[in-house]
């Protein structure tokens, strides 16, 4: 069945914002008291969702309001930058099906760094924001075009994003250049694993020809 819609998070699959998100969350880590934050890779190691519960564990105990006005107030999107590949990627994707991009941070702080990369928004590529659990999102796109879950696509570099949109029968695929590896994504259910959007619109031809 042929892939009419793809779905991707945004940060550490389509965006390389690691760093940005490391330093906003030191920024929260010393609002709450805590002398010696983690490291990028002890953080992000072990990093899960519900997102204040990273934080809890490390001796944050302010309340979740508290700690996601922190963590907005220090978070540096305007330095966020795509991955070179998506730059080149993205256009592709969008001539196979329709693209939607969705992530936990502000969709105006997303349309704001694809714009910034030349990629403006239209009909075929979307943004759905303010989305932690992206099954959400995924659901949200079989029934606006009216898919089939076997019609969608959906990419993560997040072992529970994974964990989460498999159970909406979707095509998974984890992208394992960011947090997660991946051994994780692969035990969190992926239906695929790729190393990068060139791998991934590699993957979606051989699907489709696969399908025909």
């Amino acid at each position: 069945m042929k892939i009419k819609a793809i779905v991707l998070d945004f940060d550490g699959t389509v965006a390389n914002s690691l760093n940005e998100h490391y330093e906003a969350a030191c920024a929260v880590f010393k609002r709450g008291g805590v002398k010696q934050p983690p490291s990028r890779d002890e953080l992000f190691r072990s990093f899960t969702y519900p997102f204040t519960e990273n934080y809890r564990r490390f001796g944050v105990l302010a309340s979740k309001k508290e700690i996601l006005d922190w963590y907005a107030e220090a978070y540096r999107y305007q330095d966020v930058k795509l991955f070179p590949d998506a730059l080149k990627v993205l256009p592709l994707l969008i001539e196979r099906a329709a693209v939607v991009i969705t992530s936990a941070s502000r969709q105006s702080e997303v349309a704001h760094i694809l714009s910034r990369a030349g990629l403006g928004l239209n009909g075929d590529l979307k943004i759905v924001g303010d989305t932690p659990a992206k099954a959400c999102a995924v659901i949200e796109v079989i029934s606006a075009h009216r898919l089939y879950p076997a019609q969608v696509a959906f990419a993560s570099d997040l072992d529970w994003d994974i964990q989460d949109v498999r159970q909406t029968g979707v095509v998974t695929v984890g992208i394992s250049r960011g947090i997660s590896t991946p051994d994780k994504l692969w035990a969190a259910g992926a239906s695929h694993v790729a190393a990068d959007l060139y791998e991934l619109n590699t993957l979606l031809g051989i699907l489709e020809r696969q399908n025909r």
